[in-house]
């Protein structure tokens, strides 16, 4: 099998790079949710990279068969001022058309405000592009430990041979003038020193802004800047942040599966997948216990009430004066 010839990533090259992390992270978004009962028109994946993408699409018959379409709004606007007709243009479909919204197609969109995934994967990969051009400066400076200052030629000449020997593993080499040992010789200053500071925070940076984005999309990313362990109770303390958008994103597709079945007689449902689910499974977990625990909390208070009530009766004296306490309050 031929190997693929690979080439050095170029940092400069800043839409590749961005097209680059915004590709990755859409290789985790796009198994978010699980399709189930869809036509064999409908991909799922095709579905959500319409809603993930572009924010919103239809769904509607062209010669017999289920599609969903991307156009865009335009024409007269309802009561809300959004437009009631979605304009399509389908080179391959041989389709163009205007549709109008709950009539002959179904509008759905990716989220309440329509916007999809884009603007989230652009603001973080911009930063993620611009930190990785830094780190990787930094990374290539480290290699200049020290620069050589040189008084002449012949110094330089010396020099660059004492690096050679170096390089090719030899111990010693022989000192040609007594320039080296004099302050206008050559000399070494020191330069990397500073970098090792900033590789630290640029990675830290980079992990900052790694797991803002993990957070956006409903993936806990560790995001805590402290250098020592974190416990669980710290680890866990941005899982309530994880829950609207995934929230949103899903209550918006249950409402377009819902429409779909009501205009063409589907049965198209929706629900999260992967890791999102098991994150809402521990979630629902978390909750069931804690009501739990408030149920047995109450059922032993009531019970410490009805023993304490009850040893109060066993004791001789303690209901007569109940009871006379009760009429003299009553007189």
């Amino acid at each position: 099998m031929d190997r693929i010839g690979f080439k050095p990533y170029d940092f400069k090259n800043k839409e590749r790079a961005l097209n680059n992390i915004c590709d990755e992270m859409l290789k985790r978004t796009l198994n978010m949710f699980e399709w189930e009962g869809l036509p064999e028109s409908i991909p799922a994946r095709e579905l959500e990279l319409l809603l993930q993408l572009r924010g919103s699409c239809i769904v509607a018959h062209h010669e017999g068969k289920l599609y969903a379409l991307m156009g865009n709004l335009s024409g007269e606007c309802d009561a809300y001022y959004i437009p009631r007709f979605y304009i399509v243009a389908n080179p391959w479909l041989k389709l163009s058309k205007t549709f109008e919204r709950g009539v002959d197609c179904v509008f759905g969109v990716n989220d309440s405000l329509w916007t999809g995934l884009t603007s989230i994967l652009e603001r973080y990969g911009t930063e993620c592009v611009e930190a990785d051009i830094s780190l990787h400066i930094c990374n290539i400076m480290e290699r200049l430990s020290a620069i050589i200052r040189c008084g002449s030629d012949s110094e330089k000449a010396s020099a660059e041979a004492l690096l050679q020997r170096i390089e090719r593993g030899e111990l010693a080499s022989a000192i040609s003038s007594e320039s080296f040992l004099l302050s206008e010789g050559i000399q070494t200053l020191p330069f990397a020193d500073h970098e090792r500071n900033t590789i630290t925070q640029l990675i830290e940076y980079r992990q900052y802004l790694k797991a803002g984005l993990f957070n956006e999309l409903g993936l806990n990313g560790n995001y805590n800047m402290k250098r020592e362990a974190i416990n669980s109770q710290e680890a866990q303390l941005n899982d309530d942040a994880l829950i609207p958008l995934p929230a949103d994103m899903l209550k918006c597709r249950e409402k377009f599966a819902e429409d779909i079945n009501n205009m063409f007689g589907t049965d198209i449902s929706v629900k999260l997948s992967g890791v999102w689910a098991q994150h809402e499974q521990e979630i629902d977990t978390e909750i069931a216990q804690l009501e739990n625990i408030e149920e047995v909390a109450e059922n032993e208070e009531e019970n410490t009430d009805d023993t304490r009530d009850n040893a109060e009766r066993d004791i001789p004296g303690v209901s007569e004066s109940r009871r006379d306490d009760t009429v003299d309050a009553s007189e």
